[in-house]
Parts: structure tokens; sequence; C-alpha cells
């Protein structure tokens, strides 16, 4: 009899323990929670039976990620009381924690960093003779007018340059004049001045053409004109803004260089006057041009006289030239000739001549690039040329 309370006492006693033990598993699985980590992978084996925690069983884990392992209750039915017992085994490291939000910077540490990221800008640009050039060539662009936003008021530097090449003009017309003794002769001065304010529009066109289409900011020679056309179509109105020795500077100093060697040498009247009408035309071309992004009212009235009589390029011919693609009425000084070259597709004959040739396609061929569309107006008012007017006031 006692040996059989004692049996039964024990019996009892490992039933309980059993039940605890398989209580405690029960809570620690529940506790580890679905975590998609080693530890918790590590920590359930722990609470299983020893038939699953082998090396074979390990091992498998070891070697498999994302694995589902489905333990059929007549194997494993002592594990949980639960009919189906799925274990999501996924082998991956432990994410690691979230760092805590940083502190913003004090004014002096962001200060610092910033002169720091200059500093190593600067040293990344002259690292080679390549890109200090390329550097050099960007701040001569930005000087005339270009992508970068630059200073609109006149120097003294610009005032010098225009003036220079103002009276060297004058004194090779000055010279014209006083070399034409005879009526024929100062009849030749005045045919080749005409002729001269024509040449001067054709070639404005010309050449206004040739920047719009070909060529970047790095092309030698060239580079910082391209750059400026291309910031004019950009923004515009700048123009109207500029004042205007700042505005015509850049060309009054080739002008300037150009003509005075011929101050010096005994040259046909004719040929003096031409030279003098045709330089000062493509230099002032800036200003013609200047005039037409302003409206009537911000003119003087003997510009505006002269727009409405076609010998100044008007607000609504140029305006054209603004809208996509930007491939009519180039010339900037009167657009006598804008017509005749757009009727004839002239320059779309010399740009199928020039890939011919070369193999060159323009800009005006293809969808036209973010850093040549307009952002912005036409005027500086916010407001662009209206078609249905002759002239905007």
């Amino acid at each position: 009899g006692s040996g059989r309370a004692r049996a039964l006492e024990d019996y009892v006693g490992r039933k309980a323990t059993s039940n605890k033990q398989q209580q405690q598993r029960e809570v620690g699985i529940q506790n580890i929670g679905w975590r998609n980590d080693r530890a918790s992978l590590h920590a359930l084996m722990e609470l299983m039976p020893l038939p699953l925690y082998s090396s074979s069983a390990s091992s498998f884990l070891s070697r498999t990620r994302n694995t589902l392992l489905y333990l059929p209750p007549s194997r494993y039915g002592g594990l949980l009381k639960s009919h189906h017992f799925l274990i999501c085994a996924v082998l991956a490291e432990r994410p690691p924690a979230p760092e805590p939000p940083a502190t913003p910077p004090s004014p002096y540490e962001a200060a610092a960093a910033q002169l720091e990221k200059q500093v190593a800008a600067l040293q990344v640009e002259r690292s080679s003779p390549r890109s200090a050039l390329k550097l050099h060539r960007k701040k001569r662009a930005e000087n005339v007018m270009g992508m970068e936003d630059t200073a609109l008021e006149s120097t003294w530097v610009h005032r010098a340059w225009v003036a220079a090449g103002s009276l060297t003009m004058v004194g090779m017309m000055v010279k014209a004049m006083e070399a034409a003794g005879t009526t024929e002769e100062r009849v030749g001065v005045m045919v080749a001045a005409v002729g001269a304010y024509m040449a001067a529009d054709l070639g404005t066109g010309i050449y206004h053409w040739a920047v719009d289409n070909y060529g970047d900011a790095h092309t030698p020679i060239f580079g910082p004109q391209i750059d400026a056309f291309q910031g004019h179509h950009k923004r515009p109105w700048t123009i109207s803004k500029r004042q205007f020795a700042n505005n015509i500077h850049a060309l009054a100093r080739p002008a300037t260089f150009s003509l005075a060697p011929f101050l010096l040498l005994p040259c046909p009247a004719y040929v003096d006057s031409f030279l003098a009408v045709f330089l000062a035309c493509v230099v002032y071309s800036q200003q013609f041009h200047a005039w037409a992004h302003a409206k009537k009212k911000d003119v003087p009235a003997f510009v505006s006289l002269l727009q409405d009589s076609g010998l100044l390029v008007s607000r609504k011919m140029h305006g054209a030239h603004h809208r996509q693609p930007y491939n009519i009425n180039y010339c900037i000084v009167s657009g006598l000739w804008n017509p005749l070259l757009d009727s004839t597709n002239f320059f779309a004959k010399l740009e199928k001549f020039i890939f011919s040739t070369w193999h060159v396609r323009p800009r005006s061929w293809a969808e036209t690039s973010a850093d040549w569309l307009q952002d912005g107006s036409y005027f500086s008012d916010g407001t662009d040329v209206d078609d249905t007017l002759p002239q905007q006031s």
C-alpha cells in the first residue's frame, strides 16, 4: 500500500512537473514573439524538445533562410496544445537599432561644414590643369552674361572700353568724310554706310544663329558669348535691366582693337565708312536688342519711332524668336533680313550642309534642352509679347 502510494505520488509529481514545464515552454514561446533575428530562433530552440534541437536540425536551420518548419502534432504533439505549430525561421542578422535623431548643428558647426565643402570643391576643381582651365572659363563666362546671375551695373572698366570703341568708330567716320573730297566720294561714303548697316543686320543674324545652335560655354574664344546667349534665352528680361556699358562692353573691346589700325592706315573713304558703321551697328546691336525687350513706355521716343519704322528690330519680331524651337528671326539690328532668311529656309539649308560635311547637329534639331528653355517672362514686368499688337506699350 505504501509503495503504491509513493508510486502514485511520484507519478503525480512527475505529471505536475511535466505540465509546469509545458506551461513554461508555451509562455516562453509566446514571450519570444515573431522577431526575425537569430537570438529569437536560438531562444526558441532552447524551449523545444531534444529531438528538434539536434545537430541535424540545427545544421538544417543554419543553412536555410526564410524556411517554414511544419511540426505535425502526431510527432511533436506534446510541444503545444494547439493543433499545429508553425515556426518562421528567418536566419538573418539582427537589424541595427535605429540611431537617435541627430541634433541640429550649431551655427558655428554649420558654417565650418560649409567652409570645408567649399575648400574640398576648390581642391577638386584645381586638381588638374584641365579642371583649372574649365574653372577659369566658367568665371570668364559668368563675367559676361551667362547662366549664373551677374551684376547688371556698369563698371568703370566697362565704360572705358565703350568710350574707346565709340571714339574709334567716330574717328573712322571723320577720317572717311575728310578723305571724301568730291561729291562722288561723299556719295560712296553714304552708300557704304547703308551697305554696312544692312550687312551688320545680316552678320548679327548669322552670328546669333551660330551661337544659338553650336558650341557651349567651354568653346574656345566664343564660349563666353555662347553662354551669354544661353543665359539670355533662359532669362530674357534681364537684358533690359542691364546698364548701357555693362551690356555692350564685351563687343566694344574687339571692335576697338579691330578698328584702331585703320585709323593710321590710308584707306579709301568708303572703306573707312563701311568699317565704322558696320562695327558700330554690331557693337550697339546689343542695345538695340535690349530695347526690343523693353516696353514702349520704357524706351526713348526716338527709339520707339525707329522701331515702328522698321529701322530697329521690334518687340514683336524679336519676341517670335523667343519661342520654341528658337529658329527664326535671328537678326537683331533692324530685322530687315529676317523675313527673307526665314522664308527661304536659309539657316535650315546651312544646318544641313554643316551636318552633311562635319556631322554636327544644331541644337534646333533636337528637343530644347532645359538649359535653354525660357525661365521667366519676355518683359521685366512678368508679361510676354502679344502677337496681336504691332508694338506693346
